[in-house]
């Protein structure tokens, strides 16, 4: 690949990896807003069927770990300043 082609994929794969920290940090942020646990569950089973088990399991992980407050969300929001 050429310096440019190479330059471009890192642009490329930059924005992907913030869109996708993006989406996770939106999630996390819905998931904190409902303090039902019975919604929540709800609302992991949507993010399974709309994502996978291994995407929704790691928002729902994270969200949880949020909420027992083991990790803070600011950490994440950071990244994609």
């Amino acid at each position: 690949m050429t310096p440019e082609e190479l330059e471009e994929n890192e642009r490329r794969i930059a924005a992907e990896l913030k869109m996708y920290r993006t989406r996770f940090v939106e999630h996390v942020r819905i998931a904190l807003r409902t303090s039902s646990p019975t919604r929540r569950k709800e609302l992991y089973q949507k993010w399974r069927q709309d994502y996978g088990d291994n995407v929704a399991r790691s928002y729902a992980k994270y969200a949880e770990a949020c909420f027992a407050g083991q990790v803070s969300i600011k950490d994440i929001e950071k990244m994609i300043q």
